[in-house]
Order: structure tokens, then C-alpha cells, then sequence
């Protein structure tokens, strides 16, 4: 089955995933979306852009920080959204599904059914199912903050670099700081 899942949320823990997965699969469409508000607008939105792509080919939806949907969705979505997502990957024509998850969130699944005998953190506690990514040593965070502005043609201001790795030190949760 074409079921996939993964720890880690941000952009840096999807792009360690994200060139393995498009190597195994080649030609594949990958689609990127964050379940923030409303969720199931999102997934409906790229389903009609599938629709209406012509190229063929396995799919592949990433949820990006998962952990949103049970910090900024109603939570009438969650259920919901999680069951559309099991059955996306579950039916006639699989699709994959990579979702990102903080460890300190995979908690929450355990109150989302699937389906009456299976409960999400079935799932994310299942060896077949996981992939832990770890923090990133320093010099990770610094290719992060500066590889896209270089491949881009772009140049940090002198010293930026330095003083956001110092703002966010070594804390657990340096990633989504440095994102916003």
C-alpha cells in the first residue's frame, strides 16, 4: 500500500525526505500543503489541481506541519481530514501520503479514529510508518538559512546568518523560529 508517514515539520526535515521519495518514484507529482485553516479546503484545492494537471503518474501529498491541525483548525476538521487523508492512500488509485509531525504532538493522534478499529497513533507508533529525522547540528541550520537565498542568486547581509543561529541556540523548536 502506498501509505507513508514521517516525523519532523519543517521545510528542512521535508527536503531531507522529499529527493529519496522522487528517486524511488520517478514522475511522480508531489504536492505540498500546510492543514492550517480550513484544512479540507486545502486538500480539495490540490485535488483539483490533480484533476486538471494532464500529466500521469503517482502522487505524493505531503502535510507539512501536521501538528496545525490540532493547533489552528476547529477541531470538527480534524477527524475528518485525517480519515480523507487514510483514505487517499488506502484507495483504487493510492496516493502517497507523507505527513510531518513534531514528536511532542504524536500524542494528539491517539484521539483520532480512522476508522472504528483503528485510531491515528496506531499508525505513527508503527516502526513501518515512522521516520524520526533529528535536530540539525549547526552547520545544517546554516546551509538552511542560506542555501535558498543562494540558489536564488541572493547574499545574506554580513553577520545575519550568525546572529539568527545565536538567537535560536539549541533550542528543540529552532526550526520553525528560524522560519518566521
Amino acid at each position: 500500500p502506498a501509505r507513508c508517514a514521517g516525523a519532523g515539520a519543517s521545510p528542512s526535515r521535508r527536503a531531507a525526505v522529499l529527493p529519496d521519495l522522487r528517486a524511488r518514484m520517478p514522475g511522480c507529482r508531489v504536492a505540498i500543503i500546510k492543514p492550517g485553516l480550513p484544512p479540507l479546503m486545502a486538500l480539495q484545492r490540490t485535488f483539483e489541481r490533480w484533476t486538471q494537471a494532464d500529466d500521469a503518474g503517482p502522487r505524493v501529498l505531503v502535510v507539512d506541519q501536521f501538528e496545525e491541525l490540532f493547533t489552528l483548525g476547529p477541531a470538527a476538521d480534524v477527524e475528518p481530514f485525517c480519515q480523507q487523508l487514510w483514505a487517499l492512500a488506502g484507495g483504487a488509485d493510492p496516493v502517497v501520503v507523507l505527513v510531518t509531525v513534531r514528536v511532542d504532538f504524536i500524542g494528539h493522534c491517539g484521539q483520532v479514529a480512522l476508522t472504528p478499529e483503528l485510531r491515528l497513533d496506531r499508525i505513527c507508533y508503527d516502526e513501518r510508518h515512522r521516520v524520526f529525522v533529528p535536530m540539525m547540528a549547526p552547520d545544517h541550520l546554516r546551509q538552511a538559512i542560506e542555501g535558498p537565498a543562494a540558489r536564488v542568486g541572493l547574499r545574506l547581509a554580513d553577520g545575519l546568518a550568525e546572529r539568527m543561529l545565536r538567537d535560536v541556540g539549541a533550542e528543540p523548536d529552532h526550526l520553525p523560529m528560524l522560519q518566521y
